[in-house]
C-alpha cells in the first residue's frame, strides 16, 4: 500500500512538472515585477467508527419425575445435553490516503525581478475507533426424580452434558498514508537595464518558502468479553422406596471460551521538498556611448533570494486493548434416601473440560521520512 501510494504521489508530481513546463504558472511583466506565487493545499479527514456486538445463548434442561405409591415407575434413561456456538464479532477497518503535489516555476525575463514563491501544504487526519464484543453462554441441566413409597422406580441412567464454543472478538484496523511533494524553481535570465542603468538580471530573486506538515492522530479502543457458565444438577430423592434411583449418573462439561481484543495501526508519513534558485548575469551593450562593463554589476550583486524549508511529521497513537475470558463449570450430584433400602447405588461420573483464553494485543508501526534539497 505504501509503495503504491508513494508511486501515485510522485507520478502526480511529474504530471505537475509537465504541466508547469507547458504552461508557466506565473505572469511576467515586461517592465514590472513578477506577481507572487502562492499555493495553499489542505487535506483534512476525520473518521469515527463504533462497532458493538453482543451474542447470548441460554440453554436449560429440566427433568423432575415424581412417583408416589408407584411400583417400578420412571425407569427410563434420561439424556440431557446442550451444545452452543456463540460468537460476537465487532470489527472496524479504516484506510486513509492523503497526497499533495505542488509545483512552482518562476522565471524573470526582461527588466523585472521574480516575485516571492510560497507553498503551504498540510495533511490532517484523525481516526477514532471503538470495538466492543460480548459473548455469553449459559447451560443448565437439572434432573431431580422423587420417589415416595415407590419400589424400583427411577432406575434409569442419567446422562447430562454441556458443550459450548463461546468467542468474543473485537478488532480495530487502521492504515494511514500521508505524502507531500513540493518543488520550486526560480531562474533569473533577464537581459537589459533597469532605470538606474544597471543590469538587474537575476537581481535579486525573491525568497522561496516551503511549508509542509503531516498531522495524524489515531485512537483505538478494543474490548472483548467471553463468558461460559455450565451447570449439571442431579438430586434424586427416595423415601420409603426400596431399590430406587440406582442408575448411573454421568455429568460432563466442555467449554472453549475465547476473548480476543486487537488493535492494528500503520502510519506512513513522507515529505519531499526541492528548491532551486539560479541567477544568470549578462552584460548588454550600452546605447549611450559608454561601455557596457561600466554599467554591469558584478555577479555578487546578482543574488538569489533566501530559501526556507520547513517540514514536520506529527503522529500520535493511543491504543487500549482489553480481553476477559471466564468459564464456570459445576456438577452437582446430591442423592437423598430415607428408609429406602438398596437405593442410589449407581455409578457417578463427573467431568469438566475447559479451554479458556483471553488475548489482548496492540500493534503499531510508524514510518516517517523527510527529504529536503536546496540548490543555488
Amino acid at each position: 500500500m505504501k509503495k503504491i501510494f508513494l508511486a501515485f504521489l510522485f507520478a502526480l508530481g511529474g504530471l505537475a512538472l509537465a504541466l508547469a513546463g507547458a504552461v508557466p504558472a506565473h505572469a511576467l511583466g515586461e517592465y514590472g515585477p513578477q506577481a507572487d506565487q502562492v499555493q495553499n493545499a489542505i487535506n483534512s479527514n476525520q473518521t469515527e467508527q463504533k462497532a458493538s456486538a453482543d451474542a447470548y445463548t441460554k440453554q436449560t434442561n429440566v427433568n423432575l419425575p415424581i412417583s408416589v405409591l408407584s411400583f417400578d415407575a420412571n425407569n427410563g434413561n434420561v439424556y440431557q445435553s446442550n451444545q452452543a456456538d456463540t460468537q460476537a464479532n465487532a470489527k472496524n477497518s479504516n484506510a486513509t490516503d492523503q497526497g499533495i503535489a505542488q509545483e512552482q516555476n518562476g522565471n524573470s525575463n526582461g527588466y523585472s525581478r521574480d516575485g516571492g514563491q510560497n507553498q503551504f501544504a498540510k495533511n490532517e487526519n484523525g481516526t477514532e475507533q471503538h470495538a466492543y464484543s460480548d459473548a455469553t453462554t449459559k447451560q443448565v441441566n437439572v434432573n431431580a426424580p422423587i420417589s415416595i413409597l415407590s419400589a424400583y422406580s427411577n432406575n434409569g441412567n442419567v446422562d447430562q452434558s454441556n458443550q459450548a464454543d463461546t468467542q468474543a472478538n473485537a478488532k480495530n484496523s487502521n492504515g494511514t498514508e500521508q505524502g507531500i511533494w513540493q518543488s520550486q524553481k526560480d531562474s533569473g535570465s533577464g537581459q537589459g537595464y533597469s532605470s538606474d542603468g544597471y543590469n538587474r538580471d537575476g537581481e535579486h530573486n525573491q525568497g522561496q518558502d516551503q511549508f509542509a506538515k503531516n498531522d495524524n492522530s489515531t485512537e483505538q479502543k478494543s474490548s472483548a468479553d467471553a463468558t461460559t457458565k455450565q451447570v449439571n444438577v442431579n438430586a434424586p430423592v427416595s423415601i420409603l422406596s426400596f431399590g430406587a434411583n440406582n442408575g448411573d449418573v454421568n455429568q460432563s462439561n466442555q467449554a472453549d471460551t475465547q476473548a480476543n481484543a486487537r488493535n492494528d495501526n500503520w502510519t506512513g508519513q513522507s515529505i519531499d521538498q526541492n528548491q532551486s534558485a539560479k541567477s544568470e548575469h549578462h552584460k548588454p551593450s550600452c546605447n549611450d556611448g559608454k561601455k557596457g562593463e561600466d554599467y554591469g554589476r558584478s555577479n555578487k550583486d546578482n543574488r538569489s533570494g533566501s530559501q526556507d524549508q520547513f517540514a514536520k511529521n506529527d503522529n500520535y497513537t493511543k491504543q487500549k486493548s482489553s480481553a476477559d475470558a471466564y468459564t464456570q463449570q459445576k456438577n452437582f450430584n446430591a442423592p437423598f434416601s430415607f428408609l429406602s433400602f438398596g437405593a442410589n447405588n449407581g455409578n457417578v461420573h463427573q467431568h469438566n473440560n475447559a479451554d479458556t483464553i483471553a488475548h489482548a494485543s496492540n500493534s503499531n508501526s510508524t514510518g516517517q521520512w523527510i527529504g529536503q534539497l536546496q540548490h543555488t
